[in-house]
């Protein structure tokens, strides 16, 4: 990812834009299963979109884990606290059209 004034590009190996976030997206992470967690910055939650940019979850989780064997852990409730990193809420898991597969009552999770 890379930023052009306030736009926040997603770019290929040879610097090609690919595609950019939602307007108010600065941050990002990797692509996993080819799917990219972003997070809008004044709601500071996290939305999903594929490889092309479509959306798949608008901004709606407190916090999220990357894609693994087609599932993610995702959380609803965790703020940030005396850390840098959120804290609380419940978890569960999605898979990659962004349904509930494990409902989100657990306090802690790992990716499979």
């Amino acid at each position: 990812m890379v930023r052009q004034g306030k736009k926040a590009l997603c770019i290929d190996k040879e610097g090609r834009t690919q595609f950019g976030l939602p307007d108010g997206t600065s941050t990002s992470r990797h692509f996993s299963e080819g799917l990219l967690w972003f997070e809008d910055d004044e709601k500071r939650q996290w939305g999903l979109c594929d490889t092309k940019g479509t959306i798949i979850i608008s901004p709606k989780y407190d916090d999220v884990l990357d894609f693994s064997e087609g599932l993610a852990a995702v959380n609803l409730g965790a703020k940030f606290g005396l850390t840098p990193w959120r804290q609380g809420g419940k978890w569960g898991f999605i898979n990659t059209r962004g349904e509930v597969i494990v409902p989100l009552e657990f306090e802690n999770v790992h990716s499979f």
